[in-house]
């Protein structure tokens, strides 16, 4: 039997102060889906750095509403423990990175990037276009050109 949240790739990210539900299912150990409802189980959800996101269960406990509050990383997690089922759910509320993909600035100007992870350093391709200082993420370009930004597996191109 198994018991997860409609989410195959494990984590979601959402804008800060916004509100989705996730639906939650039970299966066989076939994978076919159980068709009775959910509200007569004693499933628990609960969710870890409550600073960053709330939780509660639908009345029919049948999906998740999630309210994001600040940036940062949570943690969804719903279980019956009677049958030992659990399954959990990152939630990335807010940009990883920031600024985003694409960013444009002219030689002598200046980039401030900020992540929402805090274990890696700042890193740029080409130093001749721009560098990076490594703690800080603050990026100065040099001439015209393209370098990559990279922080951990994140890449902005400046």
């Amino acid at each position: 039997m198994g018991f997860y949240i409609a989410n195959t790739e494990g984590f979601i990210t959402i804008e800060p102060h916004s509100t989705i539900t996730v639906p939650i299912y039970l299966q066989d150990n076939t994978g076919r889906l159980f068709i009775s409802p959910l509200e007569n189980l004693d499933i628990i959800a609960y969710s870890l750095r409550t600073g960053v996101i709330d939780i509660e269960l639908t009345p029919h406990k049948d999906a998740l509403i999630i309210r994001s509050k600040e940036q940062g990383i949570g943690m969804v997690t719903i279980s019956l423990p009677e049958s030992k089922l659990i399954d959990s759910l990152i939630v990335t509320v807010g940009s990883a990175l920031s600024p985003g993909k694409y960013v444009s600035v002219l030689p002598e100007g200046t980039v401030q990037y900020s992540s929402i992870y805090n274990q890696n350093k700042w890193i740029s391709s080409n130093s001749k276009v721009a560098t990076i200082d490594p703690k800080t993420g603050l990026a100065k370009a040099y001439t015209i050109g393209k370098t990559t930004i990279t922080y951990g597996e994140l890449t902005s191109t400046l």
